[in-house]
């Protein structure tokens, strides 16, 4: 009852805006953006930005094999919400058994601990790269991964 109200007054909120511009734009710009302000108001969340960062100059390395859309798997699976997930399970990329029966969750920790020494964390995984002995940079590719998760 109490989130009605809230989106109710949301609503009202939104409506006072338009009221405030509707000198300034011509109708049919106005009906837009207020339907537009309508499916904010009724579908949103509690946020509206998107709070994927932007991509670090760290990551470049990692970009010329993976992808970071859903699904996009190349020379390597796609990173797009590796964060919080099990290693070896992105749909649609064929992993090395090391990798499938490693049974590590992707978390700040593991991604580092990978990221320094992938061979280490998991030896016979099928990643050629040899690891980022640079910590600020492994950090900066983990928030990346992060804010690619919903996670």
């Amino acid at each position: 009852m109490c989130h009605d109200r809230h989106r109710a007054h949301q609503m009202k909120r939104s409506i006072r805006a338009y009221d405030a511009v509707a000198l300034k734009f011509p109708p049919c710009l106005l009906s837009l953006s207020s339907a537009a302000m309508l499916m904010m108001a009724l579908h949103a969340g509690p946020a509206f930005a998107d709070t994927t960062l932007p991509m670090p100059s760290a990551f470049q390395t990692c970009a010329g094999c993976h992808s970071v859309k859903p699904a996009e798997n190349f020379d390597a699976p796609s990173l797009a919400g590796v964060y919080g997930r099990h290693a070896g399970t992105e749909p649609g990329y064929s992993y090395s058994t090391a990798m499938k029966n490693s049974k590590i969750i992707w978390d700040a920790a593991t991604l580092d601990a990978y990221l320094t020494a992938p061979q280490k964390v998991v030896p016979n995984n099928q990643m050629a790269f040899a690891g980022l002995p640079d910590p600020r940079a492994r950090a900066e590719i983990i928030r990346y991964l992060r804010s690619l998760s919903n996670n």
